[in-house]
């Protein structure tokens, strides 16, 4: 059977664009690149740029760029540069993966070329070279790893795995579909290794995009690994139940690796880390620049210093610098940006003006920009490479915006759009929100936006949907040929789509039994026509009932536990703009589908040998003379044979399928491309514009700015490098997180592939500007990051920051304790009792009035992040709401008012891990606005790491590291030293002092004191209503409305019988004498209807004959229980004390503060803990040396007061010291977990004379006495 040959047309090219050097596209005559491109420069245009250029390259570079254009050539010639690498196909193969070389396993040497980060490349070739294959390793590593461990351990759980490997058994293809990318194989598989139940919808399991390895279940890798691809993961083809098994659809990498055959079964390995669909485009773009022509590869590549202003610049240098004036009241309008830059006055100092050009004196403009702003903002305009360092809250974005601004108003109607990317959809749908508000018709590429008012309609996808657009000729033919594909392909699969056995028209049709030999088959049917086999296949009676529909291994489990996963994070890991969005639409791919059975088999397994069949076939031409022994062994023959030939056919198939992809793509960037040369700003991120690198090509960009730019690889942004390309603008900060290798040993020396593009041209020497003046962070907390960089300025808006509520005075606290840190299942590191403490503090800081929102957790370490959200989840005050746990690598960019930082890391081996990585230490240390908290131990970073001492060395002078947390109530001014989790268990944001307000119901507030509304809390008293009936109301007084038991037919309660009784002797009493007249309220009760009064009596009758006995029974047992509980409760309050109330009537307390969180306090005057003089401050430093107590002033202070006040006089409360506060790292601390031990409560109180008195509280009932006060 002969299969169909597709040859490309000739369509538009959009994969190289018509520029310098390459060819014109050639086909139809309306081409994308023809109807929305500038046209091309006039003769004496480019004489001017090329005169400009002359004069700029001889009076600036030593060496005019044609020589270094001729020494660059010549030096590549001298190196041998391996370009292999940019010769490797799209999708890895098996020997990348497996190591598998004709079906054998050789392990490769592992050799690395190292980045340059030091010096020039030697060429374009060398630089590509070498920036394909680090990418590549790094790409392929996590899977290679995988595949690697499941070849070593076969049997092994994915709880077993050392390397993240996740495997998923009993694989089997059951269908095949024409997608646009190519032939997609549909899949089943069993999940039973993982162990536990799996949330498809949360879950990071194969997403659309993640390389897996196939191996049959018998091979393990040792002979063969299918590369593939997720194409779609259908949440209702996962989220199934029992027996179906959850499938997903794959694209095989290599078209000759495609299988056909339902009954075999297979293996499939994932692994955890790694996202090749976001490496997969960036290498093909990279590989595209290897035959294209590289602009401003003198810089990148060789680092020469001297950047020129772009071509396009010099051709216009007059601009309006109106969106640089503040409110444009003063517009600068045609100012000639190359040669006269404007001198402004900033808006902060209006006396000063601000030349960032060369000081000349002109007319000053007011602009709301400071100083370093406007510098930035000069060099954005002005240079064909432009670099602006902004270190955190100095307003990075805001320039980058402005200088968009502008740059759109200076634009020609023919000018080709600005091209806005970053490495995050965060980053990228926060800066488009801002550019929408000058420019409405912004597109953004790619589906991964949350923002659904503003963002989402201007998708490309949504755009599409309102906009009538022609289909491309090169799209209709492709159509056409997917079609012809199709009738080719439900040909071909005619054995896997029916249910039937093998036919004996289908084995002579391939070649595998003779005619004579399928009509012997045929006639042994006839002989049982009319009889009751009459309707069983041909093939079947011939094999005498031998075979019979194939059985595929399916165990069946059951899992209790759901398995873990991460909480929605911004996408700093893992960048999904690579792939479609993850709603059904566009999970499901489009084109003909083919569902395959698995056909029928011999019911026992055969042994006989292929060679013995194949002498029968030779021997009978009458099969109805072969055994019966051999039939069944030759039907699985005939089944091997034609899916043999079926599979060779549907490689060929696979291969023209591919090519059409290619078409499809080019006739649908050619449709998109009547869109976008209509918009002036074009947003996407780093991988998004990797991915359509081919249609922003077609657009012939001269603009493209990069936001992010030191926290992206290097790669992402060579493959911005558009021929047309004349401006690149870098913006980031170098010295926060850099890009992320799933290969550690790919980061730092000596492969440095984590060295963003914009950090290597910095440490060259390349010229940058860098922001000064922060906006963010309260004075006291930027200088934290004064280390790293000494130059940053505070802004006059962060001076006057509010304090913390509750928390006095003290807005940036290091809790320093020595609680040791352990591994989770993933080894991951945590620390349970810093989580714990972490918990407790952020209730507190929300008792006080403050927003969940408004606190962020942060945290170096999955595993810590992991534990807090599990300890948030659990604790009742928190359930329900939205709470911010992230780790420090997913927080760049962001900020919020409070900030608690776990450092998590405490060992024996003085060990600090990530916090050793100084570039995420400061990102850690700057996302604070109000308040900043750490928790660490502050030792052990002061003897591992310089730049930490110096970090420490900031908090030790403003006194500002302690073994405990000084907490404030605001209405008793009590300073409460919480040293550990348990400390906070009786605290709701106050001290422990009883409240003792009344209530608007007149009962007195039961719970110690707090800073919010006693109303805001549910009343535990009985309620004291009277209902019209004359019973009392039998529930409590914060639960509405009121209720009558008795009456209802329910039980009363005894203190509810007892209030009645109350009630009813002071109504019978009569008027007290001395004239007062007591008014007393008649209650009348509506008339019975006769029915009612008819069955009152009946159930008093009922009631008298006998029932009332059991009813006083009743009453009375439930009476004494009644008593009983409650003499246990004063029991065993009286042991421990008014603070450690009844569990259940804590967690009711708790519940109804909720309402608390959403009313944020006043804050009020504080009072000072103590007026003893100390010269070490209210809050004195602790020794961190080794040898030392972790807490040796703990309650020093207090314990001085104490010692000097006099005796107290008869009645009053007697004076108590402090307890000695044992080490954290001593045997005495950990017992106090268990038994809790109550926080010394400071408060200064005044007696008769005026005089400060200072009394000792710890809760309403004397600790150890059992009395109550």
């Amino acid at each position: 059977m002969a299969f169909m040959q597709l040859r490309r047309p000739g369509a538009f090219n959009a994969l190289s664009s018509p520029g310098k050097g390459g060819r014109r596209p050639i086909g139809h005559e309306q081409r994308a690149w023809e109807r929305g491109t500038l046209p091309s420069f006039s003769d004496s245009e480019q004489a001017q740029v090329k005169k400009h250029l002359e004069n700029y390259v001889s009076n600036n570079v030593e060496n005019s760029i044609p020589d270094v254009v001729e020494e660059w050539v010549s030096e590549e010639k001298k190196a041998e540069i391996d370009l292999s690498c940019l010769k490797l196909p799209e999708i890895p193969s098996e020997e990348e993966i497996g190591w598998i070389v004709d079906g054998q396993v050789r392990v490769p040497r592992n050799s690395v070329h190292p980045n340059r980060v030091n010096e020039p490349f030697i060429g374009k070739n060398d630089y590509l070279s070498i920036q394909a294959d680090l990418m590549r390793k790094d790409g392929v590593y996590p899977l290679q790893q995988s595949v690697d461990e499941f070849r070593l351990k076969p049997n092994m759980l994915e709880s077993d795995s050392a390397a993240d490997t996740r495997v998923y058994e009993n694989v089997y293809i059951i269908g095949l579909t024409v997608a646009r990318e190519g032939l997609a194989l549909k899949i089943e598989f069993s999940t039973r290794r993982t162990g536990k139940l799996i949330h498809w919808a949360q879950s990071k399991r194969l997403k659309t995009g993640t390389m897996v390895a196939l191996t049959p279940a018998k091979d393990n890798f040792r002979s063969k690994c299918i590369v593939a691809v997720v194409a779609s993961r259908l949440l209702s083809a996962l989220d199934v139940q029992y027996p179906a098994k959850p499938s997903i659809q794959i694209y095989i990498g290599n078209a000759d690796q495609l299988e056909i055959d339902p009954q075999q079964e297979y293996v499939m390995v994932e692994a955890v880390s790694g996202y090749w669909e976001a490496y997969r485009h960036t290498f093909q773009a990279l590989k595209k620049l290897y035959s294209e022509s590289f602009p401003l590869f003198q810089h990148i590549v060789s680092l020469h210093q001297s950047v020129p202003p772009p071509d396009y610049r010099v051709l216009r240098p007059s601009m309006n610098l109106g969106s640089a004036v503040k409110d444009n009241g003063d517009p600068l309008y045609r100012q000639n940006v190359l040669t006269d830059w404007p001198s402004f006055a900033s808006v902060d100092d209006p006396g000063t003006p601000v030349d960032a050009a060369n000081g000349a004196s002109k007319a000053q403009a007011s602009s709301e920009l400071d100083e370093s702003q406007l510098r930035a903002l000069q060099r954005i305009l002005t240079r064909k490479l432009a670099i602006i360092q902004g270190p955190p809250g100095t307003g990075k974005t805001h320039v980058s915006v402005v200088a968009i601004k502008i740059m759109l108003e200076n634009m020609l109607p023919t000018d080709p759009p600005i091209i806005v990317t970053a490495q995050t959809n965060h980053a990228l749908d926060q800066l488009l929100r801002l550019i929408s508000k000058f420019d409405p018709n912004f597109i953004r590429l790619g589906g991964q936006t949350n923002d659904m008012d503003i963002i989402k309609p201007r998708t490309l996808f949504e755009v599409k949907q309102h906009n009538k657009i022609k289909l491309p000729h090169t799209l209709k033919y492709a159509f056409s040929q997917r079609s012809g594909l199709e009738r080719e392909l439900e040909r071909l699969l005619t054995p896997y789509i029916s249910d039937q056995p093998l036919t004996p028209e289908l084995c002579c049709q391939y070649g595998i039994i003779s005619e004579q030999q399928r009509d012997s088959i045929l006639d042994a049917e006839s002989e049982f026509v009319g009889s009751f086999v009459d309707e069983t296949p041909p093939m079947e009676l011939w094999c005498d009932n031998t075979i019979a529909p194939a059985k595929k291994t399916h165990g069946h489990w059951s899992f209790g536990e759901f398995e873990e996963f991460e909480e929605f994070e911004k996408l700093g890991e893992e960048d999904l703009e690579a792939v479609a969005t993850d709603d059904e639409k566009f999970e499901t791919l489009r084109g003909k589908s083919f569902t395959f059975y698995a056909g029928y088999t011999s019911k026992q397994t055969t042994t006989t040998p292929d060679q013995v069949i194949e002498k029968q076939l030779q021997t009978h031409q009458d099969l109805n003379k072969v055994l019966k022994a051999y039939r069944p062994a030759m039907y699985d023959y005939f089944r091997r044979s034609i899916t043999a030939k079926v599979t060779a056919l549907l490689r060929n198939y696979g291969h023209d399928a591919q090519n059409l992809a290619k078409d499809l793509k080019i006739g649908k960037w050619e449709m998109e491309n009547q869109i976008l040369q209509r918009t002036k700003v074009i947003g996407l991120t780093t991988t998004g514009l990797s991915k359509y690198r081919g249609l922003i090509t077609s657009l012939r960009p001269k603009v493209v700015l990069i936001e992010e730019a030191a926290e992206t690889l290097e790669a992402y942004v060579a493959a911005a490098c558009f021929e047309s390309l004349e401006h690149l603008i870098l913006v980031g900060d170098h010295q926060q997180l850099r890009g992320h290798c799933f290969n550690v040993d790919l980061e730092g020396d000596p492969a440095n592939f984590d060295m963003s593009m914009f950090e290597r041209l910095v440490k060259n020497g390349m010229p940058f500007t860098q922001l000064t003046s922060q906006r963010r962070m309260r004075p006291e907390i930027r200088e934290l990051i004064n280390p790293i960089y000494p130059e940053l300025e505070d802004h006059s808006s962060v001076l006057d920051r509010p304090d913390i509520i509750g928390m006095g005075k003290v807005n940036m606290h290091f809790f320093h304790h020595k609680w040791h840190e352990s591994n989770d299942d993933a080894l991951s590191k945590m620390n349970d009792l810093e989580a714990r403490m972490i918990t407790a503090f952020f209730v507190y800081l929300v008792y006080n009035g403050l927003l969940p929102e408004q606190i962020t957790v942060l945290t170096f370490y999955n595993g810590q992040a992991k534990l807090i959200r599990r300890l948030f989840k659990r604790h009742e005050f928190l359930q329900g709401h939205n709470t911010k746990v992230s780790t420090v690598d997913s927080y760049q960019g962001e900020e919020n008012d409070i900030i608690l930082l776990s450092l998590v890391r405490n060992n024996a081996r003085n060990q600090i891990g990530f916090l050793s990585n100084i570039n995420r230490a400061c990102v850690s240390l700057s996302r604070a606005r109000r308040g900043f908290y750490i928790f660490g131990n502050a030792g052990l970073l002061a003897d591992t790491s310089e730049k930490w001492k110096d970090i420490l060395s900031v908090l030790m002078k403003q006194s500002c590291i302690q073994s405990y947390l000084p907490t404030t109530c605001l209405r008793h001014g009590t300073v409460v030293r919480a040293l550990l989790p348990t400390d906070f268990d009786n605290l709701y944001g106050g001290c422990q002092q009883a409240c003792e307000s009344l209530r608007s119901c007149g009962h007195g507030c039961q719970l110690p004191c707090h800073p919010f509304a006693c109303d805001d809390m549910k009343c535990e008293e009985d309620c004291d209503v009277v209902m019209n009936c004359g019973h009392a109301c039998s529930r409590g007084c914060g639960i509405k409305p009121c209720h009558c038991e008795p009456c209802s037919g329910g039980y009363r309660s005894p203190q509810a019988a007892q209030r009645q009784r109350q009630t009813a002797t002071a109504t019978a009493m009569p008027p007290p004498t001395g004239g007062a007249v007591v008014t007393t309220t008649t209650t009348t009760t509506a008339a019975l209807s006769p029915a009612k009064i008819a069955e009152g009596k009946k159930k008093w009758a009922a009631f008298a004959a006998g029932g009332h006995r059991a009813a006083d029974a009743r009453a009375m047992a439930d009476a004494e229980a009644e008593t009983a509980r409650r003499g246990e409760e004063e029991e065993e309050e009286a042991k421990e004390g008014a603070g450690e109330r009844k569990t259940t009537a804590s967690a009711r307390t708790k519940m109804g503060a909720l309402a608390a969180i959403s009313k944020p306090q006043q804050q009020q005057q504080q009072q000072p803990a103590c007026s003893a003089p100390n010269s070490m401050g209210d809050y004195p430093l602790i020794d961190l040396s080794d040898d030392a107590p972790a807490r040796t002033s703990a309650g020093a202070r207090h314990s001085a007061c104490a010692a000097a006040a006099p005796a107290p006089a008869l009645g009053e409360t007697a004076w108590a010291a402090p307890p000695a506060v044992p080490a954290l790292d001593s045997a005495e601390a950990f017992p106090a977990l268990a038994a809790p031990r109550k926080p010394v409560h400071a408060n200064v109180h005044a007696d008769g004379n005026g005089n400060g008195r200072k009394k000792v509280w710890r809760s309403r009932y004397v600790v150890g006495l059992g009395e109550k006060r």
